[in-house]
């Protein structure tokens, strides 16, 4: 099965360009990956992620029992903190909406793997809209995953009032991880393994 067939949409349905997926080879070592790098465009208030070494803007969870007699260390899930991000100036309310996209490394870029569906909320100037964490469920085995890494990606969006159309966009990537299996807690950079060894 190509990893075409792999993605999944956690929530909504959400359309995605996959015709780039299917020429894709497969996963591949994460070696010299470019680190990410933050955009946004059009009309957007001050927004960022709380990311630091003690507060992670991600955490990925791994570990399976299988009938209480075996143990696999695969990802189960990849956790993202809700983004911090507030209404534009001069505005006394406005809608943002949030979602995370995991992506697996399939070189030689990144493509999307599992998407929620969108958060929204009501933010202000001074009062950043109320988001709460997203959980991400992952399957370490798929195609295109097993081998490889993967990296959490934000997205923001800035809604009109009047019609809802998006008038700002960013995309944020957590640069500090926490990898959990069991009572063992490691911290990482820019991105989580399928496995932990």
């Amino acid at each position: 099965m190509s990893i075409v067939a792999r993605i999944v949409r956690v929530g909504a349905s959400i359309g995605l360009a996959g015709a780039v997926l299917a020429a894709a080879p497969g996963p591949a070592p994460a070696n010299d990956i470019p680190p990410p790098v933050d955009s946004s465009s059009g009309k957007v208030g001050s927004h960022r992620l709380v990311d630091s070494t003690e507060s992670p803007g991600a955490t990925c969870k791994y570990g399976y029992e299988i009938d209480l007699t075996d143990y696999y260390n695969g990802l189960r899930t990849v956790s993202v903190g809700p983004p911090v991000a507030f209404a534009r100036r001069g505005k006394a309310t406005q809608r943002i909406s949030w979602r995370v996209i995991v992506e697996v490394w399939v070189s030689p870029d990144w493509v999307p793997y599992r998407v929620t569906a969108w958060q929204s909320r009501v933010a202000s100037p001074t009062q950043a809209a109320p988001f709460t964490a997203r959980d991400v469920p992952t399957d370490p085995w798929g195609d295109g995953v097993h081998g490889s890494v993967l990296r959490a990606r934000v997205q923001l969006r800035w809604h009109a009032p009047d019609d809802g159309d998006v008038v700002g966009r960013a995309t944020l990537y957590p640069r500090h991880y926490r990898m959990i299996e069991g009572a063992l807690s490691t911290p990482l950079e820019d991105r989580c393994p399928s496995t932990t060894g």
